[in-house]
């Protein structure tokens, strides 16, 4: 019989596989779902179907949230809100004066009165607020992209938010190992050096 000598050289399930496709057999296959838990057909369907109602709802919220952020200034400043939160699951009182000066200087550069750049950082603060850290990192993601193919958002601008990430970075004075992550894929991303 299969199951006496060829379990002790192969893996049980590769085994059981075998036997199911030479014989026509499960009774080893069964036997290992029952040894080790293992989900049954229906089962994984019921948790793909899950995962994937899941999904659809963070995507219909997200876009949803994103909608909420109208301007290039607001986005900008969802970045800055963003990063400072999901790099390290806190935004210290630094790091939010950091992310309000640099909202103001680039709301200033790009000629947005005071009203607009006060809205852009209220919208990208309340924005950042209502959502789960995945939701939080999908926006801030979509947002980057966004930018990296709107036209006018030239290499000059990208490097200037890069640089107000960085600043971001030292302004609780620690380098967390995720700000250096993100900085340094967004400009692999953006084909900065």
């Amino acid at each position: 019989k299969c199951e006496s000598y060829w379990p002790q050289l192969c893996p049980p399930p590769l085994v059981a596989m075998a036997q199911e496709m030479l014989t026509g057999d499960d009774s080893l296959m069964c036997k290992l779902e029952e040894n080790f838990d293992v989900n049954t057909p229906e089962e994984i369907k019921e948790k793909i179907n899950i995962s994937k109602e899941k999904w659809e709802v963070n995507e219909k919220k997200i876009k949803k949230l994103t909608s909420q952020l109208s301007t290039p200034l607001s986005e900008i400043s969802f970045v800055l809100v963003a990063y400072s939160f999901f790099t390290d699951g806190k935004v210290t009182e630094d790091e939010q004066r950091a992310a309000i000066k640099n909202t103001i200087v680039l709301g200033r550069l790009w000629e947005y009165n005071q009203n607009e750049i006060q809205d852009a950082y209220a919208i990208a603060s309340e924005v950042c607020g209502n959502c789960e850290m995945e939701e939080i990192q999908a926006i801030f993601i979509d947002i980057l992209a966004k930018l990296y193919n709107q036209e006018g958002f030239n290499v000059e601008q990208q490097e200037m938010v890069v640089s107000s990430l960085e600043l971001l970075m030292d302004a609780d004075g620690e380098q967390h190992k995720a700000e250096i992550y993100w900085i340094a894929k967004i400009k692999e991303f953006w084909k900065l050096k």
